[in-house]
């Protein structure tokens, strides 16, 4: 592995997905995904508080909205 996250994620989807499928990194560090994911890709969520009822309602928007492949 490349030791960046976004590369190895982006490496993951590319031989796990099919097109169309959707896309979502929920994480609590995007510093080294955000080079690699569409912002409606992402959901960055607080360490503390975890997905919460408003980044679950985030996350589902996205998902509905996000066409990716």
């Amino acid at each position: 592995m490349s030791g960046c996250r976004g590369k190895e994620i982006r490496q993951w989807c590319k031989e796990n997905t099919k097109k169309g499928d959707k896309i979502l990194i929920i994480d609590d560090e995007m510093y080294d995904i955000l080079d690699y994911f569409d912002q409606n890709e992402v959901v960055k969520i607080n360490y503390n508080n975890g997905l919460n009822i408003i980044k679950r309602y985030e996350a589902i928007r996205k998902l509905k909205g996000a066409s990716n492949g």
